[in-house]
């Protein structure tokens, strides 16, 4: 085997490794956006939820309490949770 062969295949490794890391590297970046993401995503949950009156949160507790009584903090919680789960569809940034 010659130097120049040796560069030859030398120079074809190299390449399907910097090829390979590319891939690696994208593939790592996408995870940890996806991440990223559904960490924001529960964090505006949580926001959301602690937005609802304590006398609603009760009641999603116990099934036999009566209903929160209709307040505009309710309606204004209810309106925040709904346009939260229409913004973020479940399932679309879980996966990987």
């Amino acid at each position: 085997m010659t130097n120049e062969q040796i560069v030859a295949y030398g120079t074809l490794v190299m390449a399907l490794l910097a090829v390979a890391s590319v891939v690696v590297a994208f593939v790592v970046y996408r995870r940890q956006c996806n991440a990223q993401v559904f960490l924001e995503y529960t964090k505006r949950y949580g926001e959301i939820m602690n937005t609802f009156p304590p006398a609603s949160r009760r009641g999603r507790l116990d099934l036999f309490a009566e209903p929160a009584p209709d307040t505009e903090e309710l309606t204004l919680a209810v309106l925040r949770y709904l346009i939260w789960t229409y913004c973020f569809p479940s399932g679309r940034y879980s996966r990987n």
